[in-house]
């Protein structure tokens, strides 16, 4: 597990700051998105015709003229946009680049690839199970964004304080959608990514069997499943 020890004594202040992330363009967090798993649209056409369906203000219109909402897609409707999909005469990134689930993370690189790492998973392999964990963390943060916009109006922050703001709600929705993902793979799993969140310096496997004695299943798997969703890492 990582460690500060190796970095010795600090002999100066430390100031918690907001950095700044620089977002990406819609296209442009598509396409780290696409080259970050093996998301294939030929493979997939279905479940992106359904990923579709489920975003009930997504511009379908803008792919398909004789549609004018979501709710008028028919099943023939459905099959016509499959079949462009498949030509290529309506581009894969253009319609996730349009979809509410990459529109809540506002371009954050290391919300995407959070996104990526669920979708990663084996027992994952599906857009619709992410994007329907995204929207139940939606409404869990809801208050949260509703306060920024309000201290927003309050202080007239610049873009700056927009942008900070911004990622601060990308990144809690993509860290709620893996928690209930790594949740819903193991509790036990779970429960040591929170206890682990409450040691400073980081633990040996080892040691760990030695002091987590709440799981009821081998210490490894929990481990490997934290792994799997990048929420640890090693450190030799």
């Amino acid at each position: 597990m990582t460690t500060r020890n190796s970095f010795g004594h600090i002999h100066c202040s430390v100031k918690q700051e907001l950095q700044v992330i620089q977002s990406l363009y819609p296209e442009s967090a598509v396409e780290l998105f696409l080259n970050q798993t093996n998301f294939e649209s030929v493979q997939n056409i279905p479940e992106v015709v359904e990923l579709v369906k489920m975003d009930k203000d997504f511009p379908i219109a803008d792919h398909l003229p004789e549609v004018k909402n979501v709710s008028e897609l028919t099943p023939a409707l459905e099959q016509k946009l499959a079949k462009k999909i498949k030509s290529q005469s309506i581009k894969l990134e253009k319609i996730l680049k349009d979809h509410e689930l990459f529109k809540q993370f506002f371009g954050n690189p290391f919300s995407i690839n959070l996104l990526a790492f669920c979708f990663n998973t084996p027992a994952t392999k599906s857009l619709t199970k992410v994007y329907q964990l995204v929207r139940e963390g939606k409404l869990a943060i809801n208050s949260l964004e509703e306060d920024l916009n309000v201290e927003m109006k309050q202080t007239k922050g610049g873009k700056d304080k927009r942008q900070t703001n911004e990622n601060s709600i990308s990144l809690q929705l993509s860290m709620q959608a893996t928690i209930c993902m790594i949740n819903e793979h193991s509790q036990d799993a779970e429960s040591l990514y929170y206890f682990l969140g409450l040691l400073p310096d980081g633990i040996l496997v080892s040691q760990l069997r030695q002091v987590w004695t709440y799981a009821n299943e081998d210490i490894e798997k929990s481990v490997n499943i934290l792994k799997q969703f990048h929420f640890i890492e090693e450190s030799f």
